[in-house]
């Protein structure tokens, strides 16, 4: 699993938490050794530089089972066109930018799946469910989710 912005608050927890559940983690981030040390501490494998992006390949080597992305801009183009075959990638942040330039083939050719992250949860946005119940159901979910962490 790749975790991009793997130095930052998104990105560590994603390291050591995935490194937790056994996955095999290589961290990415702009400071690889400035940073290496510390990601190594959190459970990653792996620890290496931003992603290269070339617009001229938009499929690449397959690298990556599941990206977790808190990057977004051109990192996110490079990790989708190195995600393998019905892998997936899923996104929170938007530090490089909102920007996407990639092109239909990592969808089309490999099944790749791009999954957007709602790192906001409003509770009043239409479409969201209003009945406290599902909300706090939703609440015990994430609790028992992180109790297996522990």
């Amino acid at each position: 699993v790749l975790v991009t912005g793997a130095g930052g608050g998104v990105g560590s927890s994603a390291v050591a938490i995935l490194a937790r559940l056994g996955h095999h983690v290589v961290a990415s981030t702009g400071r690889p050794e400035d940073l290496g040390e510390y990601l190594r501490g959190l459970g990653a494998k792996e620890v290496i530089g931003r992603l290269e992006t070339d617009p001229r390949r938009p499929l690449q080597a397959q690298r990556w089972a599941h990206v977790v992305d808190s990057v977004g801009g051109a990192t996110l183009s490079a990790a989708l066109a190195q995600t393998k075959f019905c892998g997936s990638v899923s996104t929170v942040g938007v530090a490089a930018g909102g920007a996407l330039e990639t092109s239909m083939y990592p969808f089309v050719l490999r099944g790749v799946r791009l999954l957007g992250v709602d790192s906001t949860l409003p509770w009043n946005l239409e479409g969201y469910d209003a009945d406290p119940n599902v909300w706090l159901a939703n609440r015990r979910e994430r609790l028992a989710l992180w109790r297996r962490l522990e």
